[in-house]
């Protein structure tokens, strides 16, 4: 009985405890919060407040140790002379370990300074129509904050404000006029979309945030501007902020730039190359801080100054270029504050490296030092001055062209028929200009050149790390070196006079285009087991070699000279078939299949010779094998290679004792003595096949035969025939 009594007194009592951490009070006069809570302010969990709060009644939460839960909706915030003054004070909650869940004064108007700052359990705040401002690192450093629903008619967020706080998603509030500095930095969100009325943002307001994959601007906005994808204002001479979560792994600033807002590139972790645009001056606080892909950066002539931290915790960051001939003024730490880079290698202008060794901070901030010269493209043309070329390009930068004046988009008159692009440009089309000369070997940034149907007979490519497809077809180039080209992917030559091609440099080239040469001898792909397409027919190739782990896909050798073991060896190099999808290649209304295109229909300009054998060995990795007269294409689709004797016709009589039977397994000649040796020769004069006559007759088997002409010898007579 006595156990049962004194477990009842316990429940009661804990009953008792339970309630006291639930509790709704009203000040009704100002500076009696204190003496409402008496000695409950520590234990309670869960406060209602209304009524009217002074400053005093604010430092009660001191004592609250363990609130989670507060409702002040009820509440005006008062002065000391009893005015609503609609401010929760400064640094009311901060460092709060125990808050989760806020619901704000319905009359409140600003929410002070750091009044909320490192809550670090924080989940939730209710905010009411009417609030106005967020003050400086009001939610800072919240780490579990993750949500934020501002009323519309907050019109100011202070520096600071939600720095580093979780929050994943953002609608901007209507009536918001002024972002200030710093005050998303950090944060989860994906999207910013401006308002129609906002027009301040501060320095690095959206900073570091990783996930922030676009902005947005609401019509109406007068104060900023969106150009490709970036922040900038409306003017387009400053740059405001560049999404971190953009996928390009490029940026080129506008030409219009020329000031750059502290951490623009702050953590654009995809980032692998920027380009700064002529008319900045100054490279601001943590640039680029944390780009942990960043490779290259390119610094304008213009740039007198980079301040500390502007190229901080990059690490990967192995190439600066910097055009100025005089070396910009550094701040300490402008390559590296707590993460410096010791993998960067500087390019200056020619004629001013020493200045660079010798300058402060500039001498040993980098583990080589090159000089380089302004990136540029010279041409001659056979047209006349006062006639026009067609020159389309990608530039890197703005650039001064000699030789050649603007007309036209595209279009440009000629001046001098030699011609100089002086800057940097990715990509360049000069097809059809009657170019007799072209050297990009100085175009270090050039990443695509096209100079089909010229008069080329002269095209230097240099070394380049950067160029990646060259198209240079139909002209009259002799020769071609590529091995300088180590990133080479898309290489077309076709209807030029080369003899012989050297791609054994070239490791990442995908696609190659040869055809209608005069290549001979051997085509060595054993280099480049990314080349998945080959298109090299008619030219006088004796013999084929594929890499072991070939990614072949498509290959065109029609009108070649492969055969024997060289042809045998070809097909077992074959690697199992695996189609491009249909996204990937364009058969064009079935004109165009994917496969094998091993030789012409008409035999009469073909010596590729295959063997069933050799087809077989094609067909059973799953390779579409086909028959396309070079001739025809576009006009006829080509047709799958049937390499089965279907007939013989005879081509001459010059031994009319001589005749032929045909058979599904077998040739045979009639009309011998015995004792004679019949020998069958291919259009290369290879031996097929060798047969010692006993009777009158011998046979030779079908199956082993290609499509072709043969030969068959016996003594003095030929006879000559082609199997179809």
């Amino acid at each position: 009985m006595k156990n049962i009594y004194a477990l009842l007194v316990l429940l009661v009592t804990s009953v008792a405890v339970i309630a006291q951490t639930s509790k709704t009070v009203d000040v009704s006069t100002p500076g009696t919060l204190s003496t409402l809570l008496g000695d409950e302010a520590a234990t309670i969990t869960d406060l209602t407040i209304t009524g009217k709060m002074n400053a005093s009644d604010f430092r009660v939460f001191l004592k609250t140790t363990s609130l989670a839960n507060l409702d002040m909706a009820g509440v005006t915030i008062v002065d000391d002379d009893g005015n609503d003054t609609g401010i929760f004070p400064d640094y009311t909650f901060y460092s709060c370990k125990t808050l989760k869940k806020m619901v704000l004064p319905n009359t409140l108007k600003k929410v002070g300074e750091s009044a909320f700052n490192k809550c670090s359990l924080l989940e939730e705040v209710v905010f009411a129509e009417g609030l106005k401002t967020i003050g400086k690192g009001a939610f800072m450093s919240c780490p579990m904050l993750t949500a934020v629903n501002l009323p519309n008619s907050v019109e100011k967020i202070l520096d600071r404000a939600f720095y580093r706080a979780p929050i994943s998603n953002f609608v901007m509030p209507s009536s918001l006029k002024s972002i200030g500095a710093t005050s998303f930095y950090g944060t989860l969100i994906t999207k910013v979309k401006l308002n129609a009325q906002l027009n301040k943002i501060g320095e690095s307001a959206f900073g570091g945030c990783l996930n922030l994959e676009s902005f947005e601007i609401e019509e109406g906005n007068t104060s900023f501007k969106l150009v490709d994808g970036v922040l900038l204002t409306a003017d387009e001479t400053a740059l405001v902020a560049y999404p971190q979560a953009d996928p390009r792994v490029k940026y080129i600033m506008p030409k219009t730039v020329k000031t750059i807002y502290k951490a623009a590139f702050d953590c654009a972790w995809k980032l692998q190359v920027l380009r700064i645009s002529k008319g900045v001056e100054t490279l601001p606080v943590s640039m680029c801080y944390g780009a942990k892909a960043l490779l290259k950066l390119y610094i304008p002539s213009t740039v007198t100054l980079m301040k500390v931290g502007c190229m901080d915790d990059c690490p990967k960051l192995n190439e600066v270029h910097v055009r100025a001939t005089t070396p910009p003024e550094v701040e300490t730490g402008a390559f590296g504050v707590m993460f410096p880079n010791y993998k960067m290698n500087l390019y200056v202008p020619t004629g001013s490296l020493s200045k660079y060794q010798e300058a402060e901070e500039w001498n040993d901030a980098f583990i080589s030092y090159n000089e380089e010269d302004m990136p540029q493209v010279t041409m001659t043309t056979a047209r006349e001055i006062g006639e026009y070329i067609a020159l389309n390009m990608k530039l890197e930068e703005e650039v001064e062209i000699t030789g050649a004046e603007y007309d036209s988009p595209g279009s440009f008159k000629i001046t001098d028929k030699n011609i100089v692009i002086t800057g940097a440009m990715s990509k360049l089309e000069c097809s059809s200009n009657k170019l007799t000369k072209l050297e990009v070997s100085k175009a270090t940034d050039l990443e695509q050149l096209y100079c089909d149907d010229n008069e080329l007979d002269e095209l230097s490519l240099g070394k380049s790390k950067s160029l990646k497809t060259v198209y240079c077809g139909n002209n009259k180039l002799g020769d071609i070196d590529l091995k300088g080209l180590s990133a080479l992917e898309d290489f077309s030559c076709w209807g030029n006079n080369i003899n012989s091609i050297d791609v054994s440099k070239n490791p990442e080239l995908v696609s190659l285009v040869c055809r209608d040469n005069m290549i001979n001898g051997t085509l060595d792909l054993s280099g480049n087991a990314k080349l998945r397409e080959v298109n090299c027919y008619n030219n006088a190739i004796t013999e084929i070699k594929l890499a072991d782990n070939s990614d072949m896909r498509n290959i065109e050798i029609q009108r070649n000279n492969i055969n024997g073991e060289k042809m045998t060896a070809f097909m077992q190099a074959l690697p199992n078939y695996v189609a491009y999808s249909s996204d990937e290649w364009d058969d064009w209304f079935g004109m165009n299949p994917q496969g094998l295109y091993l030789m012409e229909k008409d035999p009469k300009l073909e010596k590729n010779v295959a063997t069933t054998a050799d087809v077989k060995i094609a067909k059973d990795k799953g390779w579409p094998v086909f028959a396309m007269n070079i001739d025809d294409y576009g006009v006829v689709a080509p047709t799958p290679y049937d390499d089965f004797v279907t007939g013989v016709q005879t081509v001459d009589n010059d031994n009319a004792t001589m005749s032929f039977a045909v058979s599904a397994s077998s040739i045979d000649v009639s009309g011998l003595s015995a004792g004679t040796e019949v020998v069958l020769y291919d259009a290369n004069g290879r031996v097929v096949g060798r047969r010692l006559v006993s009777g009158t007759t011998v046979s030779f088997a079908a199956a082993g035969l290609a499509k072709g002409v043969y030969v068959i010898k016996a003594s003095s007579a030929t006879k000559k025939f082609v199997v179809r």
